[in-house]
């Protein structure tokens, strides 16, 4: 089963165990192109491979590695899109990218002649674009051609839509110590590369070329787009670089060259570089620029919408965010608002801004487009489903049972953005079709006109068109005038007047309520004016004493707002408050709009705390302003700059808010100079603090008064809402922001008031002396306060000891986070530290490895290696290897692990490393168990587990001890499997050790399936997966998933087990986790078959078969070739199929794969069933079933017993079938597998009927409908099946027994095709 040596693919083939081969699009020396289809998400893709014959060509293959790293940082419109890239187990280098229709430049110049001057300055406009991307990223191109600018296919009369193609000699120009992959050169010095007829001067002179270089060949490509021949062409390339260097570029036809393209074409290629534009941005400015009107065109627009939105936006809209005049109607004056908290109206979405419309209105519109991202998440947000919630949700329905009767008051309390309005309306949805009421809605408004909310509310009621008694509705409007206008007199007569009018308010609500229930829903009710508040007082009084089918509903800010309702001692009043919803549901929604990376993930979260229309707030602005994108491969979304804060990136209306309510806090407190001064140095102190600590900071700053009365004044920041208190140490207060949002947004303007360097010096210091056992936290807070008082030398080894602490926390994206805030000050230096760049490449790949990212984790650890060599450093090197030589097995490259691994155990030897030579005899027992070699695996592995727990070494021995109970599992020993991930449990659980824990909790559930039950194999799953989502680890998030889907396909519920399939082959995908990948393939297979597609389940498993055999994995090969097996079987070949079990059958008894003889006794006899050999059938299951029993492997137990009841009742022997019947049904419902709780049913039924027992056969059918007649149960083919069983009855001599079971199946069958 080795694999193949490395051969091109074929139509047909599944490359990497998601692209199917379609056909081949062309061929050339450097590779070969083909379409395929991503099977996962059904979509076309182009799929370029590496010559096999060139992939030994150190520079070739250098080439296409620096193409898909170039290409895969480009994400502009114009150029070409990547969306995968890796190296097959075969050893074929492929990179996936975008399927583009249509044709490249040079063919569309050769078919149809120049291109006019409107497609010129499309074309120009398009290429300039994405090459602006590329030059932002200090990259140039260095083979613009027309054969590297494809024209995509675009209706007729519409404008060019053109993609930069081929960044393959494409060289990273910035400043040496960057941390772009720069690999090794294709160049030597003076060596020219490029094509000769494109080749600036200083290119064809073997000079470095910078961006200039790309401008100058832009110019060349647009003229001969326009003239339809090269500038300069020869009969050899040194005879046409002569002319690039010497000769003038040929006179342009004067209607061209009076033209802004005209005129660019001139500059950008003129022979002296200074006088050419400096880089593509500066030339498409100009170019934009000096375009006259009449030149304009529909294709430019792309980037002058582009250009507008990047524009200033003008603030706040709300006109309460601005300081001004009083309110007319103030707040209950007992506490003021959080002047921190942001209102409804400031996070809802605003519309963005409409491009000006074309001047020409006769230009044919843009093709359609696919739906952007945003317009995704705005319908995302827009379905979202109440979550958190339905403690709330239970209360309001349980009290509007009574209050729909008999009135009653409901009031939802919570900060803004909690949900209150969403739980309104999901109520009210729900009762309105179980207890309909007349709905009147109303939203008080901060200075809102007396009774306005009221008055909207009862409109359904005042307005004469909708109203049912419009007289009545009169004089209900006529007795809100009259309340209103009283409210302008405050003499006394006047405020007794009002008493009249407000009766008649009530008179007429009650009257109206006669005839129909209602139910008065009123928004933020904290902004009530007095009178609205007199008139709900009288209202609820009322309701008291006569009471009245009218219900009311409000919302609040908090509990006090509504404090004189909740205590007037009215009946039928109740409170919830919504707190801030838990991380978990805030991840939760999170994922259902916009997945994250891990570590953006935990940021949002922070950023939001815990409010849900804050995190949507925020979400939309990231992709609003492109700073958050998708990955084409996995889905997942990601900061477009991973190393920005995301505090940095705070939305500017938000930010404005907040500032304008700081402002205003200051400007009306008497102690305006002091307050001032303490927000200022709280902001630039940090997001947590301790009052003391902080004190010193500012008394060391000079500024002793405002140091001694820190403690009130900070309370007062507490009580408005800015600080929470998080308890005491010593005697001083520890104080937090509410939300980092606060901070994040004050940040930027405090420190754009002063400099602030010696405060910064003042708080590092302060921070240093006041804790000696720094977290992560305080060592960031140290480093960034060094840092920002110019002192980046000091900073460096506190940005280092942060991220050791937050990866001893287990926060593995915090730490690459820190570690990149440290990375400039290691390689910013002029001469190269070695050691320091291998420390930190090795660190960054351990954390890469941790969270999942393989693709980041290899290309750090190589360079760690590589530094390491360079710097002597053994144990780097070491160190470097083995983490390496994981990664790379997870990819299915067993050989090379294996090379890695032999490495490190020289290295461990000369470093007299006992603990490192005991990882690397796990590694190589892992590698063998990979293989099938468990004999020798479980040696190894035993000797680990004994050394570790001799010398003290408790993560070698949970993982010895893991790598161990996935042995006993594969060898059929269940019971023994089962102790040892028990033992690995507790262990990983008491030294800390998540990733371990999580992974024996899904080997836990894996074993639990088949041993115990589907609820107790969930609950592990789901146990594992939020371990799993709290640390960040991608890898096990993968597999937990990948256990929920097989627990779900074991259930009526195969939608959701498609579900977690599609969110494990996603992830596995997106890691190149290629044995993950062949497990989800075979699982999607069953499911197919399970829904009774058989053709498609037998393709995937072929594939499932030889992704296995290109991964030398013989486990996984055994397992699909079973499947495979089965679903030859159910597709009426039984011959096949027996010739597979056979293989299999001498693979399990050279490797010992115990754990497979049950299923494959089981299979054979099911073929042999099939050829209608019923007594050897027979034997095989029983066979199968003595062996499940042996092993405790319940489901087997199950599913063999019921195919022996089956022929035992076709034989004739019912006595027999009786007594099996029992085991068939106690084992099937303790597992709870649908399939087999069906069969047992069935047979329960069939035997029921020849016994003539009417009950059970009525509580069997029963009990069996509904596994047929739900949406998402297994297909059961059941007529398919009974109808099996009919044609082996009729191979046998016809007896009474027969004659019965016939009767049986006839009835049963005509029974259950009926509901």
């Amino acid at each position: 089963m080795s694999p193949a040596p490395a051969q091109l693919p074929e139509v047909g083939d599944l490359i990497a165990g998601r692209y199917r081969i379609i056909r081949e699009l062309g061929r050339g020396g450097y590779g070969v192109v083909y379409q395929a289809r991503q099977e996962a998400i059904a979509r076309d893709v182009a799929l370029k491979f590496l010559h096999p014959e060139v992939a030994h060509n150190e520079r070739e293959v250098e080439r296409f590695r620096r193409e898909v790293f170039h290409a895969s940082g480009l994400h502009h419109r114009h150029t070409i899109t990547l969306f995968d890239y890796g190296q097959t187990p075969r050893g074929l280098l492929y990179v996936a990218m975008e399927l583009l229709i249509g044709e490249n430049l040079r063919e569309r110049v050769l078919r149809r002649g120049p291109v006019s001057l409107e497609q010129g300055n499309q074309l120009l406009e398009q290429l300039l674009g994405s090459l602006e991307e590329a030059h932002e990223r200090q990259l140039v191109h260095r083979d613009l051609k027309p054969e590297n600018i494809f024209l995509c296919d675009t209706p007729p009369g519409a404008p060019l839509d053109i993609k930069v193609l081929d960044f393959g000699l494409s060289k990273f120009i910035g400043d040496p110590g960057a941390t772009l992959y720069r690999g090794p050169s294709l160049t030597a010095d003076g060596e020219v590369c490029g094509t000769p007829q494109y080749m600036s001067p200083e290119h064809a002179y073997g000079e470095p070329v910078g961006p200039p270089g790309d401008v100058y060949a832009v110019g060349l490509v647009l003229y001969e787009a326009l003239i339809g021949k090269p500038a300069f062409d020869g009969p050899n390339p040194m005879d046409i670089l002569l002319k690039q260097v010497k000769e003038p570029l040929p006179a342009l036809p004067e209607e061209i060259a009076t033209t802004a393209l005209g005129r660019f074409i001139e500059r950008a290629t003129r022979k002296e570089v200074r006088g050419r534009f400096a880089d593509a941005r500066s030339a498409l400015s100009w170019f934009l620029a000096r375009e006259s009107p009449g030149e304009q065109t529909p294709g430019s627009q792309p980037a002058l919408a582009r250009l507008a939105r990047s524009a200033p936006s003008a603030g706040l809209q709300d006109s309460e965010s601005l300081p001004g005049t009083e309110p007319t109607n103030p707040a209950p004056p007992d506490l003021p608002l959080n002047p921190f908290a942001p209102t409804e109206r400031d996070l809802a979405p605003r519309a963005p801004e409409q491009p000006s419309p074309e001047p020409h209105p006769e230009a044919a519109p843009s093709a359609p487009t696919p739906r952007s991202a945003l317009a995704e998440f705005d319908l995302r947000a827009a379905q979202l489903p109440l979550l958190g919630r339905h403690a709330a949700l239970d209360a309001l329905e349980r009290w509007y049972e009574s209050a729909a009767l008999n009135g009653g008051l409901f009031v939802i309390s919570g900060e803004s953005g909690q949900g209150k309005s969403t739980l309104v309306e999901t109520w009210q949805l729900r009762q309105q079709a179980t207890q309909p009421a007349l709905p009147l809605f109303g939203q008080c408004r901060r200075r809102g006109a007396p009774l306005e909310a009221l008055r909207r509310a009862f409109e359904p009621l005042t307005d004469a068109r909708r109203s049912a008694e419009p007289t009545l509705g009169q004089r209900l409007h006529e007795a809100l005038d009259a309340l209103a206008s009283s409210s302008q007199n405050t003499s006394a007569y006047a405020a007794t007047a009002v008493i009249h009018p407000l009766h008649q308010v009530i008179h007429a609500l009650f009257r109206f309520s006669e005839r129909s229930a209602l139910l008065l829903i009123l928004e933020d009710v904290h902004y009530a004016d007095p009178l609205s508040r007199r008139l709900i007082d009288q209202l609820l009084e009322n309701l008291s004493q006569q009471p009245r089918p009218i219900a009311l509903v409000f919302t609040a800010r908090s509990q006090r707002h509504v404090a004189r309702w909740l205590q007037s001692g009215a009946a039928r009043v109740a409170h919830h408050h919504l707190d801030r919803l838990p991380d978990a549901t805030m991840g939760e929604l999170l994922h259902r709009l916009a997945p994250p990376a891990g570590g953006l993930e935990r940021d949002l979260l922070d950023l939001a705390g815990g409010n849900p229309a804050l995190l949507i707030h925020i979400v939309r602005h990231l992709l609003e302003t492109e700073q958050l994108q998708a990955s084409e491969r996995s889905g997942v979304f990601d900061l477009q700059d991973p190393s920005v804060a995301l505090s940095s990136l705070v939305p500017p209306d938000l930010q404005q808010l907040v500032i304008t309510r700081a402002e205003r806090l200051l400007r009306d407190h008497p102690q305006e100079p002091r307050l001032r001064a303490l927000l200022h140095r709280v902001v630039l102190f940090g997001d947590r603090f301790k009052a003391a600590t902080l004190a010193r900071a500012i008394h060391a700053d000079g500024q002793p008064e405002l140091a001694t009365h820190i403690g009130p004044l900070l309370e007062m920041f507490h009580e408005v809402g800015l600080l929470r208190r998080e308890g005491n140490t010593d005697d001083s207060p520890h104080y937090a922001f509410v939300q980092p949002l606060h901070r994040a947004s004050l940040l930027r303007m405090v420190e754009s008031i002063d400099d602030w360097r010696a405060f910064h010096n003042h708080a590092a210091r302060a921070l240093i002396e006041a804790e000696p056992s720094p977290d992560a936290a305080h060592c960031e807070a140290v480093a960034e306060h060094l840092e920002r008082s110019a002192q980046r030398e000091r900073a460096l080894p506190w940005w280092l000891r942060a991220a050791a602490e937050a990866e001893c926390e287990h926060r593995v994206h915090e730490a690459l986070r820190l570690l990149r805030r440290a990375e400039p000050q290691i390689i910013g230096t002029r001469n190269i530290d070695h050691a320091s760049l291998s420390a930190l490449r090795l660190q960054q790949g351990r954390l890469y490895h941790q969270a999942g990212e393989f693709g980041p984790a290899e290309d750090a650890l190589r360079e760690a290696i590589s530094h390491a060599e360079s710097a002597d450093h053994v144990a780097n090197e070491a160190q470097a290897r083995e983490h390496l030589a994981e990664i790379v097995r997870l990819q299915g490259h067993l050989d090379e692990a294996e090379a890695l691994l032999t490495r490190t155990s020289e290295l461990c030897v000369v470093l007299d490393d006992r603990a490192g030579l005991r990882r690397v005899l796990l590694g190589q027992a892992d590698l063998a168990r990979f293989r099938g070699r468990y004999d020798r695996a479980r040696h190894d592995l035993e000797m680990v587990r004994q050394a570790a727990h001799l010398e003290g070494d408790p993560g070698a021995e949970v993982d010895a001890t893991l790598a161990l109970s996935r042995c006993a599992y594969a060898s059929g020993e269940l019971r023994q499997a089962w102790s040892l991930v028990g033992e690995a449990l507790d262990l990983a659980q008491r030294i800390g050790d998540h990733r371990a824990h999580a992974l024996a909790l899904i080997e836990a559930s894996q074993i639990c399936m088949i041993v115990d039950g589907l609820e107790r194999s969930e609950a592990l799953a789901r146990q594992a997966m939020n371990a799993a989502r709290h640390y960040g680890d991608v890898l096990a998030m993968a597999n937990a998933n990948l256990s929920l889907a097989l627990c779900f396909r074991r259930s009526t519920h195969l939608d959701r087990s498609a579900d977690h399939l599609r969110r494990a082959r996603e992830l596995h995908e997106r890691l190149g986790h290629l044995y993950g990948v062949a497990k989800d393939l075979l699982l999607e297979a069953e499911l197919h078959w399970l829904r009774g597609d058989i053709d498609r389940a037998r393709q995937l498993a072929d594939d499932a078969v030889k992704l296995h055999e290109d991964l030398d994995d013989r486990h996984g090969w055994a397992l699909s070739t079973i499947f495979r097996a089965l679903f030859r079987i159910e597709g009426g070949q039984p011959d096949r199929a027996i010739e597979f079990l056979n293989d299999v059958i001498g693979l399990q008894e050279h490797l010992g794969l115990g754990l497979y003889g049950p299923q494959l006794n089981f299979y054979l006899g099911m073929a042999l069933e099939a050829q209608a050999n019923i007594d050897a059938a027979l034997n095989h299951y029983i066979k199968a079933q003595q062996q499940a029993r042996s092993m405790g492997h319940r489901e087997m137990i199950s599913l063999s017993t019921i195919s022996i009841v089956k022929l035992k009742l076709i034989l004739g022997d019912f006595d027999d079938a009786r007594e099996e019947i029992p085991e068939a049904t106690r084992q099937a419902e303790r597992t709870g597998h649908a399939y087999a709780n069906m069969f047992a049913l069935l047979g329960t039924a069939l035997l029921a009927h020849i016994d003539q027992d009417s009950p059970l056969l009525r509580e069997a059918l029963a009990r069996l409908r509904p596994y047929i007649h739900v949406p998402h149960a297994p297909d059961l083919r059941l007529d398919q099946r009974l109808g099996g069983m009919q044609r082996l009855l009729d191979t046998l001599p016809e007896t009474l027994e027969r004659q019965q079971l016939r009767r049986a199946l006839t009835e049963i069958i005509a029974s259950l095709s009926t509901r």
